[in-house]
């Protein structure tokens, strides 16, 4: 496990574990948000070649052994894509643009090989600066002290700054190369149609072409004179000898950028170098500071009384805030851009759990979350001709274009998991409440929600007089082709009853607005004679999963253990299903109903999705289960940052750290979402652990400041306007620039 530094803002990596660089690559991972790196090391391993090809195929992610590698590169631009054999479209990993190699007396550089020691890495969680230190202890007997540091510039959004200070012991000369390498592949495939790796006057120079049909140009320069350019077919590397006195600290400075031909913004690549060449790393990373402290100040989180939670959570946040990206032509991908293995692609993770974030803390970036569901709306239309349905029928994994790109041999998710456009209208939903823009639902989503329903109106069957959703598979993913699946059924009521308040003023026919009325009414959500919601139809016939005998190693996920035949036939669940349906609808459910399903399922979930443990840690805490709920939050926020669990290795879970925010928030401070409440309203069950948290927080357009410590609740009006609040059942009225405290 990682530790925390005493400012709570660095995360750090004491020591070279090669088992563990891949998880620590993930968590490093650097973006502006139209540009996306990870955190892998300048130098090249020699052992762990990136233009391996090889045919990958995937089942269930959770259980998917994936080729070893000790580092993997991953240079990626949002938007860039590219066809998969297998696979299908795939976020294209571009020419990796860091490489800073280094000798001495013939000796190359090799963590994995070399002597080395006092290595570090820290990233600073704050200023996005992330920052290397080893001790070489050469075979020539010449110790050398080396540090790096990098940004993805947060202004200069196609930029990348590097340096390398080294200081040696004895006189010696080092060999330095350093440049771009478009010999990489993605999962295990090469997406270049064309690559041109040049000299330039005093730089190095890529231009590829892709399967995708983009253009991606990567320029790098190393500052200074006395470079010479070596080029290879897939390589192109700046070359210099530098003597070293003893004590002498050289410092070497690389500048590289990006660009590709569906920019919206102006500058080449090159461009964007000349435009900055004259001014100072200093100077660049102080703006890049800037625009990173203006970030943090909309929704950073203040733990007092627990480090670990601190840290955590800082990074979860950082994480959020990289992997945005500033065009609704893309969402954030299941990896956050941290990796290709999740291909790049957009799920319902943007609407449960990653827009709310940006929802309470910036809602402009929140509403470009779901204009892409809106600027992809004719892919959607377009799947559902392809099943033979009318309407709108968003892609359970969608590319960038919002075309299915689930393989078809995962048909059980592909054509099943249909529960996917609720969960967009369920988006447009939130979105209109939180910010009181109701125009949005009847002016920019009105289309969308319109074909939504008509969708669902033509995939529902009529059975006994009544309609039913059948054979689908709901959030819960171990449970495919059901019948009645609460969670799916209850996403198309809540489309349908959308449709119902916005068709009239979108030209919908009153006989059509009729139907929808009448359906949503009748559709099923299933009980047993004890009240209890039943998941599907067929839950009570299915077999007990006995994980005492067939579980034993809990290191590994559920379905890593058992085959794929055993887990569809018993009551195992990957994650909440109905509990799911509850949390999102929580005034339709009493504490009791809730109670009686988290008594029934919870037993039965592996937790085997990483989005999982915190909508289970979200009901505890609304159930007053603060033991229970304070294992989920552990769970949950240490998800990715167990490097020996290396969970992490082939990306960051972007939905999971979306959902250690909304644990503190929902959870933690007990703040109502605006499909629950009107009013800003919250009821907190701080852990006995913490002294203090302190948020910002956007109400319907209202900026406040949320405090809450075991003594009291303190809510501070940040806006210009007067604003209601309801704490612990008493209700306040906020002034302008004014705090109301309420004694807990």
């Amino acid at each position: 496990m990682h530790k925390t530094s005493k400012d709570y803002w660095t995360l750090t990596q004491n020591g070279f574990t090669p088992s563990e660089t891949l998880a620590w690559e993930s968590l490093f991972t650097q973006g502006s948000g139209y540009l996306q790196i990870r955190g892998s090391f300048e130098e090249s391993l020699e052992d762990s070649p990136q233009n391996l090809e090889y045919v990958r195929t995937t089942t269930n992610v959770c259980a998917e052994k994936f080729i070893e590698q000790s580092t993997k590169w991953g240079c990626y631009i949002p938007g860039v894509y590219s066809p998969h054999p297998t696979l299908n479209s795939e976020i294209t990993n571009l020419p990796f643009p860091l490489g800073i190699d280094l000798w001495e007396s013939g000796e190359k550089l090799d963590p994995a090989k070399s002597a080395t020691g006092n290595f570090s890495r820290n990233l600073n969680l704050k200023t996005a600066l992330l920052e290397r230190y080893v001790t070489w202890k050469c075979k020539s007997g010449v110790v050398l002290n080396i540090k790096w540091r990098r940004i993805v510039h947060a202004q200069v959004k196609k930029l990348i700054l590097q340096q390398v200070f080294i200081t040696s012991d004895k006189d010696t000369e080092i060999e330095v190369a350093a440049g771009i390498d478009g010999d990489v592949r993605t999962n295990g495939h090469d997406h270049f149609t064309r690559v041109n790796c040049r000299a330039g006057s005093d730089g190095c120079f890529c231009t590829v072409e892709t399967e995708g049909g983009n253009t991606v140009e990567v320029v790098t320069k190393m500052l200074g004179s006395d470079w010479k350019v070596e080029t290879s077919d897939r390589s192109c590397r700046q070359i210099r000898k530098i003597k070293l006195k003893p004590g002498e600290q050289i410092i070497l400075e690389k500048r590289s950028a990006l660009s590709c031909d569906r920019d919206r913004g102006p500058l080449s690549a090159l461009e964007v170098l000349n435009k900055y060449e004259n001014t100072s790393f200093e100077e660049l990373l102080a703006s890049h500071i800037d625009e990173w402290e203006k970030r943090w100040e909309k929704c950073d989180i203040e733990i007092t009384g627990d480090e670990q939670s601190q840290l955590n959570t800082r990074v979860s946040i950082y994480h959020l805030l990289r992997s945005y990206v500033d065009d609704d032509r893309v969402a954030i991908c299941g990896k956050g851009f941290s990796s290709d293995a999740y291909w790049g692609r957009f799920f319902w993770d943007t609407e449960m759990y990653i827009m709310p974030f940006f929802l309470y803390t910036d809602p402009v970036k929140a509403k470009t979350l779901m204009d892409f569901r809106i600027n992809t709306l004719p892919a959607a239309k377009e799947n559902a001709r392809e099943y033979g349905y009318v309407g709108a029928r968003y892609p359970w994994e969608a590319d960038v274009n919002g075309k299915e790109n689930c393989p078809s041999y995962l048909w059980q998710f592909r054509d099943h998991q249909i529960h996917i456009s609720g969960d967009v209208v369920y988006g447009f939903l939130h979105y209109a409440s939180a910010t009181e823009d109701h125009s949005y639902l009847k002016k920019d989503a009105a289309e969308a929600i319109i074909e939504i329903c008509r969708y669902w109106m033509s995939r529902i069957d009529i059975v006994d007089g009544k309609p039913a959703i059948l054979v689908v598979t709901g959030s819960d993913e171990y449970n495919p082709l059901k019948n009645n699946n609460a969670f799916t059924n209850h996403m198309a009521i809540c489309s349908l009853k959308a449709g119902v308040s916005i068709g009239k003023e979108a030209g919908v026919s009153d006989k059509e607005i009729a139907e929808w009325k009448k359906t949503a009414e009748n559709i099923p959500i299933l009980r047993k004679s004890d009240g209890l919601v039943l998941q599907f139809a067929e839950f009570e016939s299915l077999a007990e999963p006995d994980f005492a005998k067939c579980w034993t190693d809990r290191s590994k996920p559920y379905a890593a253990v058992v085959h794929q035949e055993r887990n569809y036939r018993t009551k195992s669940s990957k994650q909440p299903d109905v509990l799911m349906m509850m949390w999102l609808f929580l005034n339709e459910f009493c504490t009791e109903e809730i109670k009686q399903a988290w008594d029934y399922y919870e037993p039965y979930c592996t937790h085997d999705s990483s989005l999982s443990p915190g909508i289970h840690g979200l009901v505890a805490l609304r159930l007053g289960m603060d033991e229970q709920a304070w294992k989920y939050w552990k769970i949950t926020s240490e998800f990715d940052l167990n490097v020996e669990d290396r969970k992490a290795s082939q990306g960051i879970h972007i939905g999971c750290s979306a959902s250690t925010w909304q644990f503190i928030v929902f959870g933690f401070a007990g703040v109502k979402t605006a499909m629950e409440a009107v009013t800003l309203t919250l009821n907190s069950r701080l852990p006995k652990k913490w002294d203090q948290i302190s948020f910002p927080f956007i109400w319907k357009g209202q900026e406040a400041r949320i405090i809450i410590n075991h003594k009291k609740i303190i809510i501070k009006n940040m806006s210009n306007e007067d604003f209601k609040v309801n704490i612990c059942g008493k209700e306040y009225v906020v002034g302008f620039k004014e705090s109301v405290e309420h004694i807990v």
